[in-house]
């Protein structure tokens, strides 16, 4: 019956350990990606309202009217 036992017992996921440092690792990962995430929505948020600026703006600001 001890072997049963065994066999039985090794078919489980054993408990994982997390140490403090592995905590820290993912509290620094998630906040780097939360701020990679807002850069990366102000770049494309700055280059789509220039993108309809240059659009919907006259041509004098880009030399089209020069003489």
């Amino acid at each position: 019956m001890l072997y049963f036992n065994s066999l039985l017992a090794f078919g489980q996921i054993p408990p994982a350990y997390l140490d403090p440092g592995t905590g820290s690792l993912i509290i620094q990962v998630l906040i780097g990606a939360l701020v990679g995430g807002l850069v990366v929505a102000k770049i494309f948020w700055a280059r789509t309202k220039i993108f309809f600026t240059n659009l919907f703006s006259s041509g004098s600001k880009h030399g089209k009217d020069k003489d």
